[in-house]
């Protein structure tokens, strides 16, 4: 079995730490230290409600025979003796609350009743891994979807967010989206990446196609971090008095 097999399985894919992934990339842009212990298997990242949310959104929009691997609380939020109890059963990563499950299918039936987005998905493929060696780091990365659009082969990118859809243009560059179009770019071998966008609040949706020069920008964050885990990871750089260095 090839590791790009072994990686349709989610459980194989986010327990592999040997191939790099654009969460591991940002994890040790943040702080080289903490990521430091997490590869070393010291330190585990603190569960975070709102990967918990997205994953549940894109099950339900692009793996919808995987959504019962979620136990839904009928509780109206996380504080509830009822969730609680829930998360000490099933894990915290596969608990939700009610209003977040209809938000999940609330946002899923607004792309079916969408004729744009329903013929963007209707023949994807979903969830699909992938790996290549990118400037002599072998890398990986799972699409939320691949297919062909007027001859082109596309990435579609669901995100979800709380703010208004129509400021995701602002945010996408700091939250580095623009390095994981690259990155998924390069591992694909894909024309285009479109960001489908979902506001969690209202249930409006956006779509946003990545410029050149967006994906350039992205290519330049890329190529700096891959060249920063080969030296502090691979050729053995990494010392426990390493500063984090840049310019204002």
């Amino acid at each position: 079995m090839t590791d790009v097999e072994r990686f349709k399985d989610d459980s194989q894919y986010y327990a592999d730490t040997k191939y790099l992934s654009n969460s591991n990339i940002g994890r040790m842009m943040e702080d080289v230290h903490t990521f430091k212990k997490y590869m070393d298997g010291e330190y585990e990242y603190p569960a975070n409600p709102n990967f918990v949310v997205g994953r549940l959104v894109h099950t339900a929009v692009l793996e919808p025979e995987k959504y019962t691997d979620f136990k839904v609380v009928a509780v109206k939020d996380r504080r509830s003796k009822g969730y609680k109890d829930a998360v000490e059963e099933h894990g915290y990563d596969w608990v939700v609350t009610e209003p977040e499950h209809l938000m999940a299918q609330e946002i899923k039936q607004n792309i079916e009743n969408n004729d744009k987005l329903s013929e963007m998905l209707v023949f994807a493929q979903t969830e699909v891994p992938f790996t290549k060696s990118i400037n002599g780091v072998d890398c990986k990365g799972k699409v939320d979807a691949v297919t062909e659009i007027d001859g082109k082969k596309v990435i579609i990118d669901l995100k979800t967010t709380g703010k208004p859809v129509s400021q995701f243009a602002r945010s996408a560059r700091s939250f580095d989206y623009d390095r994981q179009a690259a990155m998924y770019l390069e591992l694909t071998g894909a024309d285009e990446f479109v960001f489908l966008v979902a506001n969690k609040e209202t249930r409006s949706l956006g779509i946003f196609t990545c410029s050149d020069s967006f994906i350039s920008n992205g290519s330049h964050k890329l190529n700096f971090a891959i060249d920063m885990y080969k030296e502090l990871f691979i050729s053995g750089g990494y010392s426990s008095d390493y500063l984090h260095l840049g310019e204002l």
